[in-house]
């Protein structure tokens, strides 16, 4: 099961194309309500993708909040996507982690199609 985390505005089709064939299930939740989803749901989902639209800052700093307090144990759960040419790369995240977007489309579909993603 993947949640995609969206702020001001909304994710590419094509990018949730991709995600949901490689989940089981999506999630769509706003940044603005995504502790309203944890408080009822729990966060019980595989992976998170944070779509950041340039300058969204709300965003930014919610991946990188989730990034920090995950640690390694991150490492293929949490996707940060932005638009080419958006705000510099997040520190506590690696470049695998890190899609802009449409450039890193084939990434992002090899994330979601990985031996990891299959046994979801």
């Amino acid at each position: 099961k993947t949640l995609l985390v969206s702020g001001r505005e909304p994710s590419p089709a094509e990018l949730r194309a991709i995600i949901t064939q490689g989940s089981t299930s999506l999630d769509e939740v706003s940044a603005a309500d995504l502790a309203t989803y944890v408080s009822r749901l729990g966060l019980g989902v595989d992976r998170i993708v944070f779509w950041a639209a340039a300058g969204d800052q709300e965003v930014r700093s919610l991946a990188l909040n989730y990034a920090t307090a995950a640690g390694d144990e991150r490492r293929h759960t949490i996707v940060y996507v932005s638009p080419d040419g958006s705000e510099p790369a997040l520190d506590a995240m690696t470049r695998d982690e890190m899609i802009l977007w449409p450039r890193d489309a084939d990434k992002l579909r090899a994330i979601f199609t990985s031996p990891r993603a299959a046994r979801k």
